[in-house]
């Protein structure tokens, strides 16, 4: 439809997707740098929120409440 026809440009298809993920999963060591952010297969700069520590704490411990009141309720 409509939606498709105007989003297409926008989106990766499934293998596209996949494809940054499965060389990080599959390249050598010597090809990876450690602890770089990776999109479309290449290093990508990330944002400075990605090394807030005090941020990622707060998110750390949000997921970890969330994923315990799921796990408490089944």
């Amino acid at each position: 439809g409509a939606f498709h026809f105007f989003a297409r440009p926008f989106v990766k298809t499934v293998q596209t997707g996949a494809a940054t993920q499965v060389f990080v999963c599959t390249a050598p060591v010597s090809k990876l740098v450690p602890g770089e952010y990776y999109a479309d297969c290449n290093t990508s700069p990330s944002t400075p929120l990605t090394h807030d520590v005090e941020f990622a704490k707060e998110m750390w411990e949000a997921c970890d409440a969330m994923c315990a009141s799921t796990t408490l309720r089944q």
